[in-house]
């Protein structure tokens, strides 16, 4: 028995049972009685098997031939939604081509789970907007054109960007057990001199070498042992136990800090806060839908660190900030 492929024919088989004859079937699949007879008999050629019973007038289904008719109308029935899918697909596909793209560029030092909410919160209210994400671009990619919003942890005064003021983050000094173990913890802030410090790439436009307690300020500068890198750099040598972290958010680390494997050193002491900003190209805040984009950002950000630097500083018993007042954000 060879395997079929002649789709008409199982159609016409199908429509034949719905429709109780060959001659029924033909009409209702706009075929020829004789065209529609030779679809049957080569199919019965092709199964080894009696399909019509041509003994009676019109011709119907033998019982072999109703019981493959169910399959018949199984194929006919998935033929049709596999179509009617790929048409959906098609379709999407044409509209995903037709939507408009805005460019984000996002700080990799961030826990962007409640960010990334606020952004699919956004697409769902502008279908034809799609938000593509980047990790620290920066604000050299903006102005050039790369990205159309970016959110930095600084502030950067520049008639060629607009800014809309995001929230302020904390971040403390950390360890781990094991540097604790091996290299001891500073008990004073003048302690840092003995010690590693990660830092930051001072080519990053939010790099800063200030830490602050109160009214107090202390600087690392050549004086001290100091690593530099980028976000994820800091925390691989931090979780190596390779040196003290200073500028490292707490959302970064949750998973480590919530463990204990990285505690606070010196509690009160942090880095100058950061002041985050979103930014896009002067006259892009115009723009109403790209404009929107830029207050889900500010308020993904306002509830990430609502809901990160305060909560460790919290948990970890750490002396809020002088001076900070905590804002509500409707």
């Amino acid at each position: 028995m060879r395997k079929t492929d002649n789709f008409e024919a199982w159609s016409l088989l199908s429509a034949c049972r719905k429709t109780g004859g060959l001659a029924k079937a033909a009409a209702a699949e706009s075929l020829d009685l004789s065209v529609a007879s030779r679809l049957i008999a080569g199919l019965e050629t092709e199964l080894g098997v009696g399909i019509l019973d041509r003994r009676v007038r019109p011709a119907v289904l033998t019982e072999t031939g109703t019981r493959l008719a169910v399959f018949a109308q199984k194929m006919v029935k998935a033929r049709r939604d596999a179509l009617e899918l790929a048409s959906e697909v098609h379709a999407l596909e044409a509209r995903e081509g037709e939507k408009r793209t805005l460019r984000l560029s996002l700080p990799m030092n961030l826990n962007r789970v409640t960010l990334i909410s606020q952004i699919m919160t956004y697409e769902d209210r502008h279908p034809d907007v799609r938000v593509e994400i980047s990790a620290d671009s920066g604000l050299p990619a903006l102005i050039a054109g790369k990205t159309d919003v970016s959110l930095g942890s600084y502030y950067r005064p520049d008639p060629r960007l607009f800014a809309l003021p995001a929230g302020i983050c904390y971040s403390f000094i950390m360890a781990t057990k094991k540097y604790e173990r091996k290299y001891g913890l500073p008990e004073t802030i003048e302690d840092l001199k003995h010690h590693t410090i990660l830092l930051r790439y001072t080519q990053n436009l939010g790099y800063s070498n200030k830490l602050e307690n109160g009214t107090e300020t202390y600087y690392i500068d050549r004086g001290h042992r100091v690593q530099h890198g980028d976000a994820a750099a800091c925390r691989e040598m931090l979780l190596a136990s390779e040196g003290l972290a200073i500028d490292l958010t707490p959302g970064f680390v949750s998973d480590y800090l919530a463990s204990g494997f990285v505690f606070p050193v010196l509690k009160g002491w942090h880095r100058e806060p950061w002041h985050y900003h979103v930014y896009c190209r002067a006259g892009s805040q115009d723009d109403k839908v790209l404009r929107e984009l830029m207050a889900y950002v500010e308020r993904g950000v306002f509830a990430t660190f609502a809901n990160q630097w305060q909560f460790w500083y919290g948990k970890l018993g750490i002396p809020m900030p002088e001076g900070f007042v905590p804002q509500s954000k409707s």
